[in-house]
């Protein structure tokens, strides 16, 4: 039988204007994740969207960022197999700024 987390992402990692949500599903076998990504932007009113379609100078800021979400779910899978409770909704942010 499958139990699927419902409380949302259990990581939710930025860079810029994108994001990645790492998902956790739990099944008799363990755990399977997916990510999922989008980015942010104004609308002509000025209102904030969300999309799943990327530009060619977001690839590789959204590289960057699948890395880290591969990271995070490598990180989980260690967590999993050390019996460990899982860390609540990770939310991490980096810009430019950081990497100086």
């Amino acid at each position: 039988m499958t139990q699927n987390r419902k409380d949302g992402p259990i990581a939710k990692l930025r860079e810029h204007a994108l994001t990645a949500e790492v998902w956790e599903n739990r099944h008799e076998s363990g755990a399977s994740h997916n990510v999922t990504f989008s980015r942010a932007y104004r609308d002509s009113e000025g209102k904030w969207q969300s999309t799943s379609s990327f530009g060619e100078r977001d690839l590789l800021p959204l590289q960057h960022l699948a890395g880290r979400a591969h990271d995070s779910i490598r990180e989980r899978k260690n967590e999993l197999r050390q019996g460990e409770r899982p860390k609540e909704n990770r939310t991490r942010s980096r810009s430019r700024e950081h990497e100086r």
